[in-house]
């Protein structure tokens, strides 16, 4: 009762302090009282391939994350910019450094912003990963035998038996996540500035369990709370550095300053008739289209790279979280052994090698909410000193986008 109520206020308490850990946390933004000029945050670029985090992290997180500290640090945000017509041709000019299609686009509520700002994660790997068991059972029967052969046999049964229920499960891994902002001018497209941060992530699970009592523990800051904080960085440099027309020095050097804080872009934009502006209009929405179309399949991609490799990593969590709940049962059931040696074997990867780096894929189907991805290559398994097992890979796997987060339907364990 004692070892129970004990295991009930610990983990309260464990819980309490994590969940402090991960609680929004402002920072200072030393320039707050000046006005900054209007901004308009564009979506970022994910780079990471890894499934955990592509599933825990978008951009439109990271956006949410951006607007909100830009707004604390005094800057003026177009708030639900992409709800705005023509928001992505606009943002696509803006990229491209095409001035005449800005003037076009630059219209409406646009028409007074001076900055757009993107965030792009860069980075976003696992760089450690270390896992350790203890078991008591080996320990426990053989402290109960020596104990009994010393003629104690009720101590050494009940030594044995403590000893035996004590076992541990520890991991840690550890991430490292890379944010990089960058700034435009709102009428040229040309880069004011840009920065790079990176910060690194130690995520902790361990379960301890002793005379049936069981303490489970996770780490407390989330990569996505890790995101924000780059974010949060990003912004004091933003504010800090760029915000006055007394900042000295731009990223990159001779790269044009920001106008003063609170001015209007007031530079003359190109001239335009009716049915030149008809042309880009039509052109950019193509483009568009075409750009969106190619960042959901990108992103298919990360998914579909992300399932493969999390399945070369024994990774559970990462592959319940990278596919259908309809596939979950067949998943656990193909990967049980190897579940099983994860566990059972901390050490698993000295022994065991899954190299999926020559595997390929191909998107055959691409809808707005689906695709097909026919996968080729081949995955090697090498065990111990023996010679590696290779398997071909020939199946089409469909993907389905749930929430704004592409998934894997397919899972050919069968």
């Amino acid at each position: 009762m004692v070892v129970s109520l004990w295991g009930c206020q610990t983990s309260k308490q464990k819980a309490h302090e994590l969940a402090e850990e991960n609680v929004y946390k402002p920072v200072e933004y030393k320039n707050a009282s000046i006005p900054g000029p209007e901004v308009v945050v564009l979506p970022g670029e994910m780079k990471s391939a890894n499934a955990t985090f592509a599933q825990k992290v978008t951009d439109n997180n990271i956006r949410d994350f951006a607007e909100l500290e830009l707004s604390k640090a005094n800057f003026k945000i177009l708030e639900r910019a992409d709800t705005q017509e023509f928001f992505n041709e606009f943002a696509l000019a803006a990229n491209l450094g095409d001035a005449e299609a800005l003037a076009v686009f630059k219209k409406g509520r646009f028409k007074a912003t001076n900055w757009l700002v993107a965030f792009d994660v860069l980075k976003a790997e696992p760089v450690a990963d270390v896992k350790q068991n203890v078991d008591g059972t080996s320990a426990g029967l053989l402290v109960g035998l020596a104990l009994t052969l010393a003629g104690s046999s009720d101590a050494g049964r009940i030594a044995g038996t403590t000893i035996a229920s004590i076992k541990g499960s520890d991991r840690s891994v550890i991430w490292n996540v890379g944010l990089r902002y960058k700034i435009l001018d709102a009428n040229t497209g040309m880069q004011v500035a840009t920065g790079y941060f990176e910060d690194k992530l130690e995520i902790k699970a361990s379960m301890q369990s002793f005379l049936g009592a069981t303490q489970a523990q996770s780490s407390a800051v989330t990569l996505d709370t890790l995101v924000q904080r780059l974010v949060q960085k990003a912004v004091q440099e933003i504010d800090g550095s760029y915000k006055t027309a007394q900042a000295t020095g731009t990223a990159g050097g001779g790269e044009p300053e920001p106008e003063p804080a609170g001015k209007k872009n007031t530079a003359a934009a190109p001239k335009i008739n009716a049915a030149k502006e008809k042309k880009i209009i039509k052109e950019y929405q193509a483009k568009a289209a075409e750009h969106k179309k190619q960042k959901d399949a990108d992103a298919a991609m990360v998914a579909i790279k992300g399932y493969f490799h999390a399945i070369a990593q024994i990774d559970h969590n990462a592959l319940l979280t990278c596919t259908c709940p309809s596939v979950h049962q067949e998943v656990e059931k193909g990967m049980e052994p190897l579940y099983k040696l994860a566990a059972q074997t901390p050490d698993w990867r000295k022994h065991l090698t899954m190299d999926v780096s020559k595997v390929s894929y191909e998107i055959v189907d691409q809808q707005e909410d689906s695709c097909t991805v026919r996968v080729g290559g081949e995955m090697s398994i090498t065990v111990g000193k023996q010679a590696p097992k290779v398997t071909p890979q020939n199946e089409e796997y469909t993907l389905t986008r749930e929430n704004g987060r592409w998934k894997v339907c397919t899972a050919h364990f069968s």
